[in-house]
């Protein structure tokens, strides 16, 4: 059962907050809740035995910053989660806020996307959602950007430490206008990414294990803003929710939504519309598609 417990969270004010994660902020093995701010601070909010404070230093803060979603993930692999915040201050197309990228070293934090050897990285087009995905299996993630007017977006450390931007090697350099992430093992032992998109197909791709993801498609048009991952069926494989919005999303205030079709995946990696069947289509070209 759920309570009504927000009084636990200290000077909760009205605020336009558009994404939120957990992790570790300050290392001492308890997790903190970090929270976006769209043109206000970002909050980490901290139990201290009967209430959550806020704990956020001027950088982390980042009370300019325009955060529509956040991640948190090990990119560098020394146990100590980094986060990406994603910044927009347009709806679609190129915006003038960058995203931030912030690392921990020490006690110290620093935006990695803020130093000059990673000027080249910025990520300088609208965007809606990150994620983080480990596309090789060895513990060591890298963060997807779901851009609207651009390519999507894969930040990863190459093996000297320098940071790059992988996704046209991975396979998923395309463009699309993107509102939702999401990376299980959907069609491959491996892990896989499913992204919807507003007004065009969605994109699928499975994981081929050497480095690359293949894309399966099966498009259409509409208004997705957002997906769920739905309880498996007897065979363990993922399902989805796809949320579809009867309007348009502006500013922080959202239409109505509702459920509009579920996914499973299952056998072989075929995925079945459990609501209006299958209509599976395949061609030979390099990305193998079926229609989402």
């Amino acid at each position: 059962m759920f309570f009504e417990c927000s009084r636990l969270i200290d000077g909760n004010q009205p605020r336009l907050s558009n994404g939120i994660t957990v992790t570790d902020v300050d290392g001492d093995g308890a997790f903190e809740l970090v929270v976006t701010g769209y043109a206000t601070n970002n909050l980490i909010l901290k139990w201290d035995g009967s209430r959550l404070v806020d704990i956020a230093g001027p950088l982390l803060a980042d009370p300019s910053g325009c955060a529509v979603a956040i991640a948190a993930a090990d990119v560098d692999g020394d146990g100590r989660e980094e986060l990406y915040v994603l910044n927009s201050d347009r709806a679609s197309g190129p915006k003038e806020m960058g995203d931030r990228l912030f690392a921990c070293f020490g006690k110290h934090w620093l935006d990695l996307l803020a130093q000059p050897e990673n000027a080249g990285m910025a990520n300088r087009v609208a965007g809606r959602s990150v994620i983080a995905m480990d596309r090789h299996g060895h513990g060591r993630y890298g963060f997807v950007v779901a851009a609207d007017g651009g390519p999507f977006r894969l930040f990863e450390l190459s093996r000297r430490g320098r940071l790059e931007d992988a996704a046209e090697d991975a396979g998923i350099d395309l463009i699309g206008a993107g509102r939702g992430l999401l990376a299980l093992p959907f069609l491959s032992d491996r892990v896989d990414l499913f992204a919807c998109n507003e007004g065009g197909p969605n994109f699928l791709f499975r994981n081929l294990g050497r480095r690359h993801l293949r894309r399966d498609r099966r498009g259409a048009g509409g208004r997705r803003f957002a997906i769920r991952r739905a309880g498996g069926d007897r065979g363990g494989r993922a399902g989805l929710w796809r949320v579809r919005a009867a309007g348009r999303r502006l500013g922080g205030a959202a239409a109505p939504v509702r459920p509009a079709l579920r996914r499973r995946l299952r056998g072989r990696g075929r995925p079945r519309d459990v609501l209006s069947g299958p209509g599976v289509q395949r061609d030979r070209r390099r990305f193998r598609q079926r229609r989402l």
